[in-house]
């Protein structure tokens, strides 16, 4: 496939954000799954008991870390849990996933702030891009490869195509 650069150099417009609310701490607590706690034992689930005056302390902490104040140093503590892919091959380190635990706080702060962006996401979202932007996954990707392919294939011409995957 072919990168249209022109959309990339294209200038997007700035995407203004809040600041956050009691109220969006509130709802940002009490929406989505219960995942796993973090390392400080928080269950996403006892959030959900906070109570107002609670959710607008933290949103005021929130607030002040989106203006240059550090996380609270208790925070800031990330284990890395390695999931095995493929019980077939334990003994090969590349065939595990590594998972990051980190402050139920944080993540929750970090689902809020990414669904408020979803507008502003959708609207840099390239038709070649298939993670990263809504409404688009891994599954799109595999279905215009094959299908890019297929169609190759019929008319008889030669096929080559490359992957890129941005990992931290």
């Amino acid at each position: 496939f072919m990168v249209n650069y022109r959309h990339l150099c294209h200038k997007q417009d700035e995407y203004e954000i809040g600041y956050i609310t009691g109220k969006d701490v509130f709802d940002y607590f009490t929406n989505g799954s219960d995942s796993s706690p973090g390392l400080d034992g928080w269950h996403a689930s006892d959030l959900t008991f906070l109570s107002p005056l609670a959710c607008q302390l933290i949103a005021d902490m929130h607030n002040a870390i989106e203006k240059g104040a550090p996380w609270p140093s208790h925070m800031m503590d990330t284990r890395a849990v390695f999931l095995s892919q493929d019980p077939e091959k334990t003994q090969d380190p590349m065939a595990y996933r590594v998972l990051k635990i980190t402050s139920i706080f944080i993540r929750k702060w970090g689902t809020g702030r990414m669904s408020q962006l979803k507008p502003w996401v959708k609207g840099w979202g390239l038709p070649e891009l298939n993670a990263g932007v809504p409404d688009k996954s891994a599954m799109d990707a595999w279905y215009n490869t094959a299908i890019s392919i297929e169609e190759a294939l019929i008319e008889k011409l030669t096929v080559a195509g490359v992957s890129v995957d941005v990992l931290n």
